[in-house]
C-alpha cells in the first residue's frame, strides 16, 4: 500500500521514519489499535494525538496564515473524519462571530509549567521592535531563535481542512521556529463525539497549524476535547475564513486573547529581508500583519504538492468536444501518414471496425509488425481483440502473418535513454543481442525517471518477436478470462496444438475460466479426453455442467478431490447457478471442511461462487457460514472477485453480508474492489460501491486511483461516475501522472474530452516534467494532441531533460505529429537548432538513432523543410557526420563476427540497404552544409574517425564526397579499410575515386578510362596493428572466406595494388609471405595469382612450413594441387605440434581423402616413410582407420602397389595387419568387414608376428591394446 503506518505507540523520531500516506486512503485493513472503523474514516484528514494530561500549555493560533488554507501534503485530504466531521463544518457556521468571542484566557498564574518555550510576544498585539539583521556573505549558520521550540512533542494542534472545519492530530517531535513540515499522529472520534484516540502516523505543514489544544485524559489512550477549546478553535478558524473571504482583519488589540499567533513565525524571516533590503519602516512589520505580500505559502504548496493530489479546484471547460468512442480504434475517422509502427496499430482499428479489406491491405503493405500492443498500459494486439470480438476471418488473417513485419524504424530516444541510464551503446540498430536490449529498454520504461515514461513500446523499435508458445498461453488465458464461445477456444487450441503436439489441449488453463464464472467455457475443457491427465473426474465436470440431472454416486472423499491447480468438485459446484448440486456436495462432507477448502492459490468456494453468473451458490455459502472476508494469496476477497467478474447481484448481496467499512479492503498491490470494478468497466458495480460509501481516493500500489485505471482503459462513464462521486480529477500517483495523462498515453480520446471537459489540467507534469502534450507527441497519438490543443495546453514545454514534445515526435519517427506541431501557432518559437545538455543539435541525435529510410526522412524534414543547421558541432566538436562515422562504428562492433556473415544472403541484403542509406544521409548532410573537414576536439576530421573506429561502411560515402586523406597514414588506413570493405563489396569504384580515375568520353563517344595516379610507396606499405601491408591482408581476408564472389572482390584489389600501384609482393611478416597466406585459402585462385608474382615456392615460415604444408593443414587440395603442379616439393616435412612429419604420413595421420594420398604417390613420394617417434607408416594409419573411411580399402591398395611394405613394424612391434585387427576389437559382430584384413594377406602380411608384448594380428580382433 501506498501508506506505511506506524503501529507503535511512544516510538522516538528515529523509530517513526515513515513513507508517505497517499490523500484520503486508509484501508481498513491497514487500521490497527485505537483507530475505529467507518467509511467516513477513508474520506478526510484525520488526526494524531500524544498525552498531554493535566497540563495547561500557552496556546497557539493560526487566524492570518492559515488564510490560505493548504492540505496536509502527507496526510489525508478534506471529507476525512475528524472533529470537521462531526463538530467542524456545521459548527463553524453557527459559531459566534470573532467580536463576540469568549475564549478563556490563558492563566498565568496557574503554576502549571508550560510544555514548551513562551515566546516573547502575545496574540494579536504589535510584536517587539526587530533590530535589522547582520547580512553576512556566503553560506551563513541558522539563525538561534531557529531553535525555539514552537510545540514539544506529544502536544495536540488543531489543522484546518478545507471544508471549513479542523482536525486534531498530536505532534510525533518537536516543532521548531524553523519547521515547514514535521511528524504527527492523526486523532479520530469515531466510537463517541468529544472522545479522540490515536491513528496512524503522519506528515503535515507547518501552514497548516491553527492552534494548539488542551484535551483532557479520560481514559488509556482516549481524550476528550474540552467545549471551551472546541469553540475557541472555531473561534481562530473563523478569523481565518474572513481573511480568506477578503474582510477585513480585526484590530488584534481589541481581540480577546486565544493564544500566541503563529503567523508571525513565518513573517519574522520576510521581515528581515526587507529589513535588510532598506525598507524597514516604523509600521513595516504592522502592515506585514494585517496584509501578508506575495503569495501564501501554503497557497504555493497546494499547486505544486504531487502527494496531495489537488492541486486546484478543477474549472469545467464547456468548448471542449464531447466524444462518444475512441477517435483513432473505433471510428472511421481518417489517419495522417504519422509513421511505420502508428500505421501497424491500424490493424487493431480494422479488428475493432471487422473492417477485412483494411486489415488484409495492411498485412499486404508490410506494416512494421503484426503483434504491436495497443498502448503502454493495455498491451493487447490485433489478434487480442480479433479473439475477443471471436473474428474468426480476422484470426486466421493475423495468425497466418503473425511474425510478419518490415525493418523497425531508429528510435533515437530510446537510443539515448539506453545510454544514458544502462550503458548500453549502439543497441538498437543492425544486428543486436536482442533480449539484453529488451530487458534494459523495459528497466528504462518502468523506471519513470528522465524520458523513459515516453518509451513504453520500446519493444516495436527493437524489432523483437514475441516467443510464440508465450504468446499462445497469454493469449489463451485472454480468451478463457473474456468467457468466448466453444468455437473460438477450439481455433485456439487447434495453433497451439500444430505450435507443440505434446502440450495439453489447454485443460490445465480450465482453472482460468473456472475463477472468471464461465462455468460452460470450463466445462467444455473438462469434457475433453485430456482433463482426467489433470486429475479431473466426472464429479468436477457433473456438478459444473448439469442443470436438472441427478448426480451419480459418490463419497465424501470424492467432494474434496483436488485435481490441477488444486481445484475440487465444491469449486466446481460453486460456478454453477443452481445451488441444489452445491448442496449436495456440502451435504457430503462432515463440518466446514467443504466450505473453507482452498485451491492452489488460497480460493476458496465462496470465491468462486462470487464470480458465478448468479448469486444462489453464494447466497447458500453464506447461509452456510463461509467467511466473505476471507483472502487468497493475492490478497482477493469474494467481494475482488465479484467486481473484477461485473457481478453485480454478487457484489451487493456480499456488501450486505460483509462487515461495515469492508468496502475498501485491500488486496496485497493496495487494489480495493472499486480499483477492479474501474478496471473492467462495470458501471453498476462502480455505483454499487459508491452508494457503499466507497473511497474514490483510495490508492493503490503506486498510488494509483480508480479514477486512474478507468481512464487509461477508455470507460468515459465510469470516470463520469467517479468524477461525480468526488474524485479528484488532477490526483496523482507516484510518478505524478494523472488520469488524464494516464488517458493521453493510452490514446482514450474520448476519456481525454470528458476529462478535460471537467476541468482536468492540460498542463500537468509527471515527474520527469512530461505533459500530455509529450505523451501524445511520443506515442503518436494524433487525436489526443488535437483535444489538447483544443483545451490550450503548452505544446513546447520541455521535460526535466529538455526534451519538448517536438523533439520527442522526431527522435522516435513520428513526423506526422512534429509536423502537426510546428505548423500550430504559437507565441513560443521552436528552435530545431536548439541543443541538448551535450550540444547535440536535432540533426545530430537524428543521425545517432541509426540509418535507415525512416531517418533519412527525418534529416530531410528537418533540413529541407525545417532549414535546421548542419555544420553545428557538439561540445566534443562534433559534427553530424561525425556521429553519422560513429554509428556506423558501432555497428561494426556489434557485427565483430562478420566474416562468418559474409555469405549470409540477409546479411548482404542488410549491408546494401545500409550502404545506400550512408551514402544518402552523408550526401544529404554535406549538400546541406555539414563540413567532411571539421575536426573535433582530438582534431580528427569524420575520415579520420572512420579509419580509426573501423567504420567500413562511412569510408566510400566521405571519399566520394571528394576528400582527400590529410598525409601517408591516413592513406596507409584506407587501403587497409577497403580490404575489409571487400568482404561485402566490389571496392574497385572506390578504389577507382581514391586513386582519382575518372571515366571520360573519347572524341568518339566512347568512354575511356584516364590512368590512375600510382599511390605513395607508403601508403601501399603501410602497416596494420598485425604488422602487414594492405597487399598481405587482402590476400590474408581471401584465405579467411568461404564465398567465391567476396574472393574474387579482394583477389582484384590485391591484384590492382601490384599492377597499378607497385606493391612490393616479397614483404614477408615473421617469414610469411603471401604465398604461405594463399595456400590456406580454399580457392586456388588465390595461389594461381600469387604464383605469378615469382616468389620462392619452397620458402619456410617462422615454424619451418611450406605453402605446400599450409594447404595440407588447411585440407585445401585444389592449392596442393596447384603448388605441386608449379614445381613445389613433396618431399618438405609439414610442421604439427613442433614435429616434422613427411607429407604422406601427415595426410594418412589426419585421415585426409584419399585424393591427397595419391596426388602425393602420383608426385613420387615415398610410401616407406614412417612417423618419427611412433614408428607409423602411411599403411598403418589406413589400416587403423578403415572404419572411419569408405574408401581405406583403395588407399591401402595404391599404398601397396606403390611399394609399402605390408610387414613393416612401428616401434611397439605391430604390423598394419595388427592395426587393421584392432579397428575392429569396438565394433559389434555382423558390422564390420575384413576387407583390408584380407588385402593385406594377399598382400603377403604375416599373420604370425608377434609385436613388443607377444601378440599376434588376431589377438586384437577381441581386445584393444588396453
Amino acid at each position: 500500500m501506498a501508506a506505511v503506518e506506524a503501529q507503535t505507540n511512544g516510538c522516538s523520531d528515529e523509530e517513526h521514519t515513515l513513507a508517505p500516506v497517499k490523500a484520503n486512503h486508509t484501508p481498513a485493513a491497514e487500521k490497527k489499535g485505537g483507530a475505529g472503523g467507518g467509511t467516513e474514516r477513508n474520506k478526510g484528514a484525520a488526526a494524531t494525538t500524544a498525552s498531554t494530561a493535566d497540563a495547561t500549555p500557552v496556546t497557539t493560533t493560526r487566524a492570518t496564515r492559515a488564510s490560505t488554507w493548504t492540505p496536509p501534503s502527507g496526510g489525508r485530504t478534506p471529507g476525512q473524519r475528524g472533529s470537521g466531521r462531526k463538530r467542524g463544518a456545521a459548527a463553524a457556521a453557527e459559531s459566534p462571530s470573532p467580536s463576540s468571542s469568549s475564549s478563556p484566557q490563558p492563566n498565568a498564574d496557574s503554576g502549571r509549567s508550560s510544555k514548551r518555550l513562551r515566546l516573547q510576544y502575545q496574540p494579536f498585539q504589535s510584536p517587539p521592535t526587530m533590530h535589522p539583521p547582520v547580512m553576512r556573505s556566503g553560506r551563513s549558520a541558522p539563525p538561534q531563535d531557529d531553535k525555539l521550540v514552537l510545540f514539544q512533542k506529544g502536544e495536540f494542534l488543531a489543522v484546518r481542512n478545507e471544508n471549513g472545519s479542523f482536525y486534531v492530530c498530536r505532534t510525533a517531535q518537536n516543532v521548531y521556529k524553523s519547521s515547514r513540515r514535521f511528524k504527527i499522529q492523526w486523532m479520530n472520534n469515531d466510537s463517541e463525539q468529544d472522545i479522540y484516540a490515536p491513528d496512524f502516523y503522519d506528515n503535515t505543514d507547518f501552514e497548516c497549524v491553527l492552534t494548539n489544544l488542551r484535551m483532557r485524559r479520560v481514559d488509556r489512550g482516549r481524550y476528550l476535547l474540552p467545549d471551551e477549546e472546541h469553540k475557541r478553535t472555531l473561534n481562530i478558524l473563523q478569523r481565518a475564513l474572513s481573511v480568506e473571504n477578503g474582510m477585513a482583519i480585526p484590530d488584534p488589540r481589541q481581540l480577546t486573547m486565544d493564544g500566541v499567533d503563529v503567523s508571525f513565525v513565518g513573517q519574522e524571516e520576510e521581515e528581515a529581508a526587507e529589513a535588510a533590503a532598506g525598507h524597514s519602516s516604523p509600521d513595516s512589520s504592522m502592515e506585514e500583519v494585517s496584509k501578508p505580500r506575495g503569495r501564501p505559502k501554503g497557497s504555493r504548496k497546494a499547486a505544486s504538492s504531487a502527494s496531495s493530489g489537488r492541486a486546484s479546484v478543477p474549472k469545467p471547460n464547456p468548448k471542449i468536444t464531447l466524444l462518444e468512442k475512441e477517435t483513432f480504434f473505433e471510428s472511421d475517422t481518417e489517419v495522417p501518414s504519422i509513421s511505420s509502427v502508428v500505421q501497424s496499430k491500424l490493424l487493431i482499428r480494422a479488428v475493432l471496425l471487422a473492417d477485412h479489406a483494411q486489415l488484409k491491405s495492411l498485412l499486404k503493405d508490410n506494416t512494421c509488425t503484426v503483434w504491436a500492443a495497443r498502448s503502454p498500459s493495455l498491451r493487447l494486439t490485433a489478434l487480442d481483440y480479433a479473439v475477443l470480438r471471436e473474428d474468426h476471418g480476422a484470426m486466421r488473417l493475423l495468425l497466418r502473418d503473425w511474425t510478419q513485419g518490415g525493418q523497425p524504424p531508429a528510435n533515437a530516444l530510446l537510443r539515448e535513454e539506453l545510454e544514458h541510464s544502462c550503458g548500453l551503446v549502439g543497441g538498437l540498430t543492425g544486428v543486436t543481442d536482442g533480449s539484453t536490449v529488451h530487458d534494459a529498454a523495459k528497466m528504462v520504461a518502468q523506471s519513470g525517471v528522465g524520458n523513459g515514461p515516453l518509451l513504453a513500446d520500446a519493444e516495436l523499435y527493437l524489432g523483437i518477436v514475441p516467443e510464440d508458445m508465450a504468446e499462445q498461453q497469454r493469449t489463451l488465458e485472454l480468451a478463457l478470462r473474456h468467457g468466448v464461445s466453444h468455437d473460438t477456444l477450439d481455433l485456439l487450441l487447434q495453433r497451439r496444438k500444430q505450435s507443440r503436439p505434446q502440450t495439453r489441449n489447454g485443460i490445465d488453463l480450465a482453472v482460468v475460466a473456472l475463477r472468471c464464472g464461465h462455468r460452460h467455457l470450463a466445462g467444455a475443457m473438462l469434457a475433453r479426453d485430456d482433463a482426467k491427465k489433470c486429475g479431473y473426474t466426472d464429479l468436477h465436470k457433473d456438478v459444473l455442467l448439469n442443470t436438472t440431472e441427478p448426480l451419480g454416486q459418490f463419497d465424501s472423499a470424492s467432494v474434496l478431490h483436488k485435481a490441477h491447480n488444486g481445484v475440487t468438485p465444491v469449486h466446481c459446484a460453486s460456478v454453477n447457478p443452481r445451488p441444489t448440486y452445491l448442496g449436495h456436495l456440502l451435504a457430503a462432507v462432515s463440518g466446514n471442511i467443504a466450505l473453507e477448502v482452498r485451491d492452489n492459490d488460497g480460493c476458496s468456494p465462496t470465491h468462486y461462487a462470487a464470480a458465478c453468473d448468479g448469486s444462489a451458490p453464494l447466497e447458500l455459502l453464506l447461509s452456510r457460514g463461509s467467511k466473505p472476508a476471507a483472502c487468497d494469496d493475492r490478497g482477493f476477497t469474494a467481494l475482488h472477485f465479484a467486481a473484477d467478474a461485473g457481478r453485480h447481484e454478487n457484489l451487493e448481496l456480499l456488501l450486505k453480508r460483509m462487515p461495515k467499512g469492508s468496502v475498501d479492503i485491500a488486496d496485497r498491490q493496495g487494489h480495493t474492489a472499486l480499483h477492479l470494478a474501474a478496471c473492467r468497466g462495470a458501471l453498476d458495480v462502480v455505483r454499487s460501491l459508491l452508494r457503499e460509501g466507497a473511497d474514490v481516493e483510495c490508492t493503490a500500489k503506486g498510488k494509483v486511483t480508480a479514477l486512474m485505471l478507468a481512464a487509461e482503459h477508455g470507460h468515459s462513464e465510469v470516470v463520469r461516475a467517479l468524477a461525480d462521486a468526488g474524485a479528484a480529477l488532477d490526483a496523482r500517483d507516484e510518478t505524478h501522472c494523472t488520469a488524464l495523462l494516464r488517458a493521453v498515453a493510452n490514446s482514450q480520446t474520448h476519456v481525454c474530452s470528458l476529462l478535460l471537459r471537467l476541468g482536468a489540467d492540460p498542463d500537468a507534469a509527471d515527474s520527469a516534467g512530461n505533459t500530455a502534450v509529450h505523451y501524445a507527441a511520443a506515442y503518436g497519438w494524433i487525436f489526443c494532441l488535437r483535444l489538447l490543443v483544443e483545451a490550450g495546453a503548452a505544446l513546447h514545454r520541455p521535460n526535466k531533460r529538455q526534451l519538448t514534445p517536438v523533439w520527442a515526435a522526431l527522435l522516435k519517427g513520428h513526423l506526422g505529429i512534429a509536423e502537426f506541431l510546428l505548423d500550430q501557432p504559437s507565441n513560443v518559437k521552436v528552435d530545431v537548432d536548439a541543443p541538448d545538455l551535450e550540444g547535440r543539435t536535432l540533426v545530430m541525435r537524428t543521425v545517432r538513432a541509426g540509418v535507415d529510410a525512416s531517418v533519412l526522412s527525418r534529416l530531410q524534414f528537418l533540413l529541407e523543410k525545417h532549414d535546421a543547421h548542419a555544420a553545428r558541432q557538439d561540445s566534443h566538436g562534433n559534427n553530424a557526420l561525425h556521429h553519422l562515422v560513429t554509428v556506423d562504428a558501432e555497428f561494426w562492433e556489434r557485427n565483430k563476427d562478420e566474416p562468418s556473415r559474409c555469405a549470409d544472403a540477409s546479411f548482404e541484403k542488410l549491408w546494401q540497404e545500409r550502404c545506400k542509406h550512408l551514402e544518402q544521409a552523408t550526401s544529404l548532410l554535406v549538400s546541406s552544409g555539414c563540413s567532411t573537414e571539421t575536426r573535433n576536439r582530438d582534431l580528427e576530421t569524420p575520415l579520420d574517425l572512420a579509419l580509426r573506429r573501423g567504420a567500413l561502411g562511412m569510408v566510400g560515402p566521405l571519399l566520394t564526397q571528394g576528400i582527400v586523406p590529410s598525409d601517408d597514414t591516413s592513406w596507409g588506413a584506407i587501403l587497409h579499410a577497403l580490404v575489409h570493405l571487400s568482404r561485402h563489396q566490389d571496392v574497385g569504384p572506390l578504389f577507382d575515386v581514391l586513386c582519382g580515375k575518372r571515366k571520360q568520353e573519347s572524341a568518339g563517344g566512347e568512354p575511356t578510362e584516364k590512368a590512375a595516379a600510382p599511390l605513395p610507396k607508403e601508403a601501399v606499405e603501410a602497416l596494420d596493428s598485425s604488422g602487414r601491408t594492405p597487399l598481405l591482408a587482402a590476400v590474408a581476408s581471401v584465405a579467411s572466406t568461404r564465398s567465391a564472389k567476396v574472393a574474387q572482390w579482394t583477389l582484384t584489389y590485391a591484384r590492382r595494388l601490384v599492377e597499378e600501384h607497385k606493391a612490393d609482393t616479397s614483404i614477408t611478416v615473421n617469414k610469411e609471405s603471401a604465398l604461405h597466406l594463399a595456400a590456406q585459402a580454399p580457392c586456388e585462385q588465390a595461389v594461381e595469382l600469387v604464383l605469378k608474382w615469382n616468389l620462392q615456392i619452397d620458402a619456410v615460415d617462422a615454424a619451418g612450413c611450406t605453402a605446400l604444408g599450409r594447404a595440407l593443414v588447411s585440407a585445401n587440395y585444389a592449392t596442393a594441387q596447384a603448388l605441386l603442379a608449379a614445381g613445389a616439393s613433396p618431399s618438405l616435412p609439414v610442421v604439427d605440434k613442433g614435429l616434422a612429419l613427411k607429407p604422406l604420413v601427415y595426410v594418412t595421420m589426419k585421415g585426409l581423402s584419399g585424393d591427397f594420398v595419391r596426388l602425393l604417390l602420383k608426385h613420387k613420394v615415398s610410401p616407406t616413410c614412417s612417423h618419427p617417434t611412433t614408428g607409423d607408416t602411411p599403411l598403418h594409419y589406413v589400416a587403423g582407420r578403415q572404419l572411419q573411411h569408405p574408401d581405406s580399402l583403395e588407399i591401402a591398395r595404391a599404398l601397396l602397389d606403390a611399394g609399402a611394405d605390408s610387414n613393416a613394424t612401428n616401434t611397439a612391434g605391430r604390423t598394419p595387419l595388427h592395426s587393421a585387427a584392432e579397428a575392429h576389437s569396438s565394433t559389434p559382430s555382423g558390422c564390420a568387414t575384413a576387407s583390408v584384413e584380407e588385402l593385406l594377406v594377399q598382400r603377403g602380411s604375416k599373420a604370425d608376428v608377434r609385436d613388443v608384448q607377444g601378440r599376434v594380428p588376431l589377438h586384437y580382433a577381441f581386445v584393444g591394446r588396453g
